[in-house]
């Protein structure tokens, strides 16, 4: 015997409960969502990570491009990083017309341009600070004479990741100060040398890379 109303309609008793049942249904489901959430949003920040340290890589490739056609245009003389304490004469300044108009000296490098990682953050001198540091230990800055590209071993560490300097050195990087490299990748810090190539280190970079090797 059927205790369906003769009119065919639904208790309203019965109607409650099929409404209580979808609600805890749904909740279900929202909590499943975000656990699985829960798992993927660290993957996928990983994942943008790992693009910007493609973008960095590639930033690096270009500065690496724009050395070389500095050094055919000043007698295969390679830039210091700094001379007379003008940031004028910073080795950006020196190879940003090669590169990329934006980039004037070691102050001004936009989000966007070839002198900004986009995993270059929190930086003291502002958000428009470069991104990169050269190597002093081989070219050295201020008053030091400038090295000629023969005389420089091809595996000769150039530029790489720093965080808040235009400049970096070995000893820094060992301890992690201001003028090392920055370790601000998943993989580590990038890196490019005097013959072209650009790389990620997960520690500092041998000694044999930071110093001018070639007789």
């Amino acid at each position: 015997m059927s205790l369906q109303p003769a009119d065919g309609t639904v208790p309203a008793s019965r109607r409650r409960a099929a409404a209580r049942f979808t609600l805890i249904e749904l909740l279900v489901v929202i909590t499943i969502i975000a656990v699985l959430a829960s798992f993927l949003m660290p993957a996928l920040a990983l994942a943008k990570e790992r693009t910007n340290q493609e973008v960095c890589l590639n930033n690096l490739k270009q500065w690496s491009s724009a050395l070389q056609m500095y050094v055919h245009d000043w007698d295969e003389y390679i830039p210091l990083a700094m001379w007379d304490n003008v940031p004028s004469r910073a080795w950006c300044a020196k190879l940003g017309p090669y590169v990329d108009p934006k980039v004037v000296d070691q102050g001004s490098s936009p989000p966007g341009t070839v002198g900004k990682c986009p995993s270059h953050r929190n930086c003291p001198w502002g958000p428009n600070y470069i991104s990169y540091g050269w190597n002093t230990d081989a070219f050295g800055m201020y008053f030091n004479v400038a090295k000629r590209l023969p005389r420089v071993a091809p595996d000769t560490l150039v530029c790489g990741d720093n965080k808040d300097s235009f400049w970096l050195n070995r000893a820094k990087t060992i301890v992690r100060q201001q003028s090392g490299l920055d370790f601000r990748h998943p993989g580590g810090t990038n890196v490019f040398f005097i013959d072209g190539h650009a790389q990620t280190f997960t520690d500092t970079p041998p000694f044999k890379y930071w110093t001018v090797t070639a007789d």
